[in-house]
């Protein structure tokens, strides 16, 4: 059971008909516009780190389970999340921490072993931090190409390709009416398996956080299968956390 749990959880904290990409859609311009949209250059740089609490359902085992999940993260190689749950009676917790090249997890207090495909979900995860402010996105080591939208709900979005040494591809579909990101595209491993799956990370319900755009809700799809939903109840933004935050 503790296997089967933390193989199904671990990476877990994120078609329609596509529309044609046409040459005058400049992957850069399109996430120039995202990064004025979420809030700007400025402050999507100055908070590095941040702090959110959620809740949300997941499905495990024929199942749908409700979980808490706390989350810490600072950009570029920190993260670290405690999921808590109820399975037929007896109350789990899940801890997973990266920091830098070194990564844990525990079940109920206990050290457990991360499969290596665990591992590199884990890694996957640190990227999309990266991704998701957008900024960095804009640097060298950044390959970006134009792909075709595709509709996610009644959305049109404009799509992006994000390709960057050592790290899986990673599509973006922003909102062509009001740039925001709608969904990410990516590979992973599927619960209970080590098998890959295709990821869709759908992102909804934006509210202003300290003059930034955030999304508050997130539904995950594992091969167009619903797996999980959350939404956020909490979230702060800050420049730095203290580095005992993520300390075994």
């Amino acid at each position: 059971m503790r296997r089967l749990l933390l193989t199904a959880i671990a990476g877990t904290l994120p078609l329609a008909i596509a529309g044609r990409a046409t040459a005058d859609d400049d992957p850069k311009v399109t996430i120039t516009k995202a990064i004025d949209a979420h809030g700007g250059k400025h402050k999507l740089e100055k908070y590095k780190a941040s702090k959110s609490k959620g809740k949300g359902v997941i499905s495990l085992f024929g199942m749908d389970l409700e979980f808490t999940v706390e989350t810490m993260s600072q950009i570029p190689d920190k993260l670290k999340t405690t999921i808590k749950m109820e399975i037929n009676g007896m109350a789990i917790t899940v801890e997973q921490t990266v920091n830098g090249d070194k990564m844990s997890m525990s079940l109920n207090g206990m050290s457990m072993e991360i499969p290596d495909a665990q591992k590199g979900d884990l890694k996957s995860a640190m990227m999309q931090q990266r991704i998701l402010q957008l900024t960095p996105l804009l640097d060298k080591d950044i390959e970006l190409k134009s792909i075709p939208g595709v509709k996610v709900g009644d959305k049109e979005t404009v799509g992006v390709a994000v390709n960057s040494k050592g790290a899986k591809e990673v599509k973006l579909y922003f909102d062509k009416s009001t740039h925001l990101l709608a969904m990410v595209e990516r590979m992973g491993t599927a619960p209970m398996s080590t098998d890959e799956v295709k990821q869709e990370i759908i992102l909804s319900d934006y509210k202003e956080v300290q003059g930034m755009k955030r999304p508050t809700k997130t539904v995950m799809n594992n091969d167009g299968k619903k797996f999980m939903e959350s939404t956020v109840s909490e979230q702060k933004y800050l420049e730095k956390l203290d580095d005992k935050d993520f300390s075994d």
